[in-house]
C-alpha cells in the first residue's frame, strides 16, 4: 500500500492574521533593544593594493595616511635590499588604545610589552600603537616582517641581530655623538643588548643601526643573511669571537662616527 504524507490543515483566518502580527511585535521589540556593535574598522589601501592600513578605534583616517604614504615610500626599498620578492599585501593595524594594543598583542603573541609602540606579528602583519612616530615604527616594523623570509620565526634569535636589520632599513641611525657612553668608550656588549625588551635598558635601539653598518660594511649582506639563519653565530659565520667582534665594532665606530 502506497503511503501518502498528510499535509497540516491550514490555520483559521482570524489566528493566522493574530500570528504575524504577534511576530512583527516582537521582531520590532527585540529591534528596539538591541546594542549597537562595534564600528567596523576602515581601511587604507595603496593603489597597487600591496599595502593596507587597518583603522581601529581612536584613530583618524587622516592620522593613518602618513602610515601607508611611508609604507609605499620605503617597503620597495627594503624588500630590493633584503633580497626579498613577496606578492602577498601586508596589513598595518594602527590602534589608538594601550589597553587594547596590549589586549591584542596578548592575544597574538602570548605575552605583552608595556611601552612597545609597534610589533610585526608575522609575514605580512604589524601592530602599531598611534603615536608621532607611527609611520616610523611602521616601516621599522615592515622590515622585520621582510626579514623573516631569511629565516622563519627568527625573531629576537639574537635580539641584537634582529633589531639591528630593521633599525638600519629603516634608516634609524642614532648620532652616536650624542650618546656619551659612546663618547666615553664604554661600548655595551652583545650580552646586554641581546636582554629581554621588558628587562633591558633598551640601548639596543641607539646603537642597532651601527652594529648592521658595521657588519654589512666589514661583511656585506650575503653574510648579515647567513648570521641570522645561525642564529648570530659568530665564531661559525664570522670567524671572530664575541669579544673580537665587540672590539673591532667599537674601533669601527670610533673611527667614522666619534
Amino acid at each position: 500500500m502506497q503511503a501518502v504524507r498528510s499535509r497540516p490543515k491550514p490555520a483559521e483566518g482570524g489566528a493566522l492574521a493574530a500570528a504575524v502580527l504577534l511576530s512583527a511585535a516582537f521582531s520590532f521589540l527585540l529591534a528596539g533593544c538591541a546594542r549597537p556593535g562595534p564600528r567596523p574598522p576602515e581601511t587604507l589601501v595603496s593603489k597597487d593594493g600591496a599595502y593596507i592600513v587597518v583603522i581601529h578605534e581612536g584613530v583618524e583616517a587622516k592620522e593613518a595616511k602618513p602610515v601607508l604614504a611611508a609604507l609605499e615610500a620605503q617597503a620597495p626599498r627594503i624588500r630590493a635590499d633584503l633580497g626579498v620578492s613577496d606578492p602577498v599585501p601586508y596589513s598595518v593595524h594602527l590602534r589608538g588604545s594601550v589597553g587594547e594594543y596590549l589586549e591584542v598583542m596578548r592575544g597574538l603573541i602570548g605575552g605583552v610589552f608595556p611601552g612597545s609602540t609597534g610589533y610585526a606579528a608575522g609575514r605580512h602583519r604589524a601592530e602599531i600603537l598611534l603615536t608621532p612616530l607611527a609611520a616610523q615604527d611602521a616601516v621599522h616594523e615592515y622590515a622585520h616582517s621582510v626579514s623573516l623570509a631569511w629565516a622563519r620565526n627568527w625573531h629576537n634569535k639574537p635580539r641584537w641581530l634582529w633589531e639591528a636589520v630593521a633599525l638600519y632599513e629603516a634608516g634609524e641611525l642614532v648620532d652616536p655623538r650624542s650618546l656619551p657612553y659612546l663618547s666615553e668608550g664604554e661600548f655595551p656588549s652583545l650580552a646586554e643588548l641581546d636582554e629581554d625588551y621588558n628587562s633591558s635598558d633598551h640601548r639596543v635601539y641607539e646603537v642597532g643601526y651601527l652594529l648592521l653598518d658595521f657588519l654589512r660594511g666589514r661583511w656585506g649582506m650575503e653574510k648579515v643573511k647567513e648570521l641570522v639563519r645561525s642564529m648570530g653565530d659568530i665564531e661559525v659565520v664570522l670567524g671572530l669571537s664575541t669579544s673580537e667582534f665587540e672590539r673591532d665594532w667599537a674601533a669601527f665606530v670610533r673611527e667614522r662616527y666619534l
